[in-house]
């Protein structure tokens, strides 16, 4: 069984954070002293008046051997987990800031999703720990709900909850975990620079 899947076939969705692209898939591990990173401060943005917005990861693109290619030095993930049922668009700018922001909805809810929740998560390195091919039946089973994507220009990210991936330093959702799957995914078209990114839920 793939290291990056449940082991069990009834369950989808991914115990570690992992990126997709045009068949190959680099797994995410924690390490020191890499430039790619979980949480810290939010990249230059244009922020919405009243939204909450958390940095979920800063990908930089020389350290991910299949997107070294990329014009982008860096994908900024970011996510409106404050805002119940929240998704988020966004364009990503040559200097790796973020413009055009579409947060919905666009307020924010008191104590979502846990009360005490942090305006930032623990900044954590994290490297490419594996680089495997992955067949078309196992993409599918990296999500409950299989976006729309093009294949050869969109690349996806799917990060896990705690409750899947014990090393992540934050709970992302609720605390406990619930028992059901719940993933932030990422779609980025490679051609627009355009994030569109929502949770995936068992």
């Amino acid at each position: 069984m793939l290291s990056y899947l449940h082991s069990d076939l009834d369950d989808y969705g991914v115990t570690k954070p992992v990126i997709y692209w045009q068949g190959k898939l680099a797994i995410l591990t924690p390490t020191q002293n890499k430039k790619t990173k979980f949480g810290g401060p939010l990249p230059k943005a244009e922020v919405n008046e009243g939204a909450l917005l958390h940095s979920v990861f800063s990908i930089v693109t020389s350290e991910i051997p299949f997107l070294k290619n990329l014009q982008l030095e860096s994908i900024p993930l970011i996510f409106p987990f404050r805002h119940d049922g929240g998704s988020i668009d966004y364009l990503i700018k040559s200097d790796g800031s973020i413009c055009d922001i579409q947060v919905d909805p666009p307020s924010p809810e008191e104590n979502w999703p846990y009360a005490g929740y942090p305006l930032s998560f623990d900044e954590v390195s994290y490297e490419c720990s594996a680089l495997e091919p992955i067949s078309e039946d196992d993409r599918l089973r990296l999500l409950h709900q299989d976006p729309w994507f093009d294949k050869d220009r969109d690349i996806i990210v799917v990060v896990p909850s705690k409750y899947n991936d014990p090393s992540l330093p934050n709970n992302l959702w609720n605390v406990p975990e619930d028992e059901y799957c719940v993933q932030c995914v990422f779609v980025i078209n490679t051609k627009t620079n355009i994030v569109n990114a929502c949770t995936d839920v068992d």
